[in-house]
């Protein structure tokens, strides 16, 4: 009881003398952005985020272990990156095109139709298989080129052929022939290794069984599942899903008594986690969640903080992070502090000697509504555009930096 009493006597005096001024501001603008309202298109934005998270909830509850969301690939043909949804990567790596559409969906030849519930009209879109195929072909040379991971399939389509082997990687410019890496014939070839798939996520579409049902690995969320359930059983077998270490074991076991037991057509569980290393360090977006609940996602450019008198470029921050002081002790925590929460942002080698420090902490000042250079804010350049977006940390929820990063600055 005394100490109820305590606590209510120091929280009068500090509201009294102004102590937990910026504390109850950054709470109250919280709570002001949580109630505001997204508009449709932001909603729709989300949706399709949320979608490729349910696809990577799938794979995993199938045994998949190495699922990464929106890797960035680079497409020389085009000379830019392409995003691909989702990659998995087991004794196969499947390319993951994920459609949130609702209404009817059908094809007639290479053209895609959608027609909303809501619409009398027909959307049509380009071939989204053929679209998907370039994506896989893109990463596998990604893979094999700027990685130097060999693949052991060989058998592409026409006489070409990668130039990579399980020894080592060779590549022959004596046939006068393009390689796998140079001939843009091959741009939608992508081996034996690389599924590209496309998967219908939302339980209000309606897939055309006389056209897109018929075709080749297309989906909707739970026969997906299954598919990739299956496809991880006849790979590497009951044993071997969810990577028991048991099941490791009778594996190499029987691969003593009765030589090799790797499926055909099956990625090493060696090569598989290179694989799954180098997809990991790929570019992704800066992915950025307010209060309210939109989200924005590209490239952040800069870190201006004024409150310490710092401003950093994107490439010199590994990554950035954001803790809010939530609950009852996050709130007594606040309350003593005087802020809401915390700012950590992690520096490269070259910032870290400047500085003289690895990381910076510092506390997450209150929102500045007439001045926004006056706030701690990032600078984002959004994803498929060329707009500035600058958002200041107050209204930041929580945000995933690219740990594209991560590579270059170990």
């Amino acid at each position: 009881m005394a100490l109820v009493m305590c606590v209510t006597i120091f929280i009068a005096v500090g509201l009294a003398q102004g102590f937990f001024r910026n504390s109850l501001s950054l709470l109250s603008w919280r709570n002001i952005l949580f109630f505001t309202a997204m508009s449709s298109r932001q909603k729709q934005l989300l949706a399709s985020m949320q979608a490729e998270e349910l696809v990577e909830a799938a794979l995993r509850s199938a045994g998949w272990k190495h699922v990464f969301l929106r890797r960035r690939v680079p497409v020389q043909r085009l000379g830019h990156n392409r995003e691909i949804d989702v990659v998995a990567v087991g004794p196969v790596v499947l390319v993951v095109e994920v459609k949130h559409w609702r209404g009817q969906v059908w094809s007639n030849g290479s053209r895609w139709f959608q027609r909303p519930d809501n619409s009398k009209r027909a959307l049509e879109f380009e071939d989204i298989q053929e679209d998907n195929l370039e994506k896989a072909a893109a990463l596998r040379r990604f893979i094999e080129n700027d990685r130097r991971i060999p693949l052991s399939d060989h058998q592409m389509t026409g006489n070409h052929r990668s130039p990579t082997e399980e020894g080592g990687i060779t590549q022959d410019k004596s046939r006068g022939q393009g390689t796998w890496y140079t001939d843009r014939r091959v741009h939608k070839q992508c081996g034996e290794f690389f599924l590209p798939v496309v998967v219908f996520t939302n339980p209000a579409v309606v897939l055309d069984p006389n056209s897109v049902k018929r075709k080749e690995r297309v989906f909707n969320l739970a026969s997906f599942q299954l598919f990739a359930e299956q496809l991880m059983h006849e790979m590497r077998g009951p044993l071997m899903r969810g990577g028991r270490p048991w099941g490791r074991l009778a594996q190499m076991l029987r691969s003593i008594l009765f030589g090799s037991v790797q499926q055909p057509l099956a990625i090493s569980i060696h090569v598989e986690k290179r694989v799954a290393a180098a997809v990991e360090t790929m570019r992704t977006w800066d992915m950025i969640y307010l209060h309210s609940g939109r989200l924005i996602h590209g490239d952040v450019t800069e870190l201006h903080l004024p409150s310490i008198k710092i401003w950093i470029e994107r490439k010199h921050i590994v990554d950035l992070e954001i803790w809010w002081f939530d609950g009852f002790f996050g709130l007594l925590r606040s309350l003593w502090e005087g802020s809401g929460g915390m700012v950590r942002v992690r520096l490269d080698a070259a910032q870290r000697l400047l500085m003289g420090r690895d990381e910076i902490f510092i506390p997450i000042a209150p929102r500045n509504l007439k001045h926004m250079a006056a706030n701690d804010r990032l600078v984002v350049k959004t994803a498929g555009s060329r707009v500035m977006v600058t958002v200041a940390l107050a209204d930041v929820c929580r945000l995933r930096f690219s740990h594209h990063m991560e590579d270059s600055h170990s």
